[in-house]
């Protein structure tokens, strides 16, 4: 099934679901987050641009292959354009990150979601 593991969910029902998989060492409350993201050192515009991606929250990040080899770049934007607007009606705390290439060629779009590492392909936005 496309977007589905087999008798699995949606991939942005998966990525949605709390708890599911370790959290993230940047999450807030670990030790990375309290000594890193907090520390009086930071620079002020790297704090505002981990803030504003959302870090903190994210507890998973999901990776789209764009294309060119695996898909038509046309296809794998159009992908991202819809993933990105889902993610932002849903609310779900996930970070987003566009690649150029898995090295895999073939049956793209290709989407990972991490830390799970769970990858998915011939991703369309059909449920």
């Amino acid at each position: 099934m496309v977007g589905r593991r087999e008798g699995g969910s949606h991939f942005l029902e998966l990525a949605s679901r709390p708890g599911i998989h370790e959290p993230s060492p940047l999450r807030e409350g670990s030790f990375v987050f309290t000594r890193v993201l907090k520390s009086k050192q930071m620079d002020s515009k790297l704090r505002s641009g981990l803030d504003k991606a959302g870090v903190a929250k994210a507890g998973k990040h999901l990776f789209l292959c764009l294309g060119p080899d695996c898909c038509r770049r046309k296809e794998g934007e159009y992908l991202w354009d819809y993933v990105k607007k889902r993610v932002k009606e849903t609310g779900i705390h996930v970070m987003r990150t566009k690649a150029e290439c898995f090295r895999i060629c073939t049956d793209g779009p290709i989407l990972v979601i991490y830390p799970d590492g769970t990858w998915y392909f011939n991703v369309t936005r059909s449920l």
